[in-house]
């Protein structure tokens, strides 16, 4: 999604969070939610992805909703709630 200017749909992130306790399972990943603290607003997701278990690496995934980039919803801002998207 690097670049996309586009959300995903509502049907593609909520195939991508069902997925999230199979993949978590299976030790290939995780989806997580970010949502505003305050409101509950979906606002992005962390995406957990490639893991090495060997190797003990992984890639992080970070995408945030075209309206919440470059506000105060940034990632490590209070205010902001990521959740586990199971």
């Amino acid at each position: 999604m690097l670049g996309s200017e586009q959300d995903p749909s509502i049907d593609d992130l909520r195939g991508r969070l069902e997925r999230s306790p199979e993949r978590l399972a299976d030790g290939k990943g995780a989806e997580f939610v970010i949502a505003d603290a305050r409101t509950d607003e979906f606002v992005g997701a962390v995406n957990l992805f490639a893991l090495d278990w060997h190797s003990r690496r992984g890639e992080v995934g970070i995408w945030l909703r075209q309206r919440a980039r470059g506000s105060w919803l940034g990632i490590g801002r209070a205010g902001v709630d990521a959740r586990l998207g199971v």
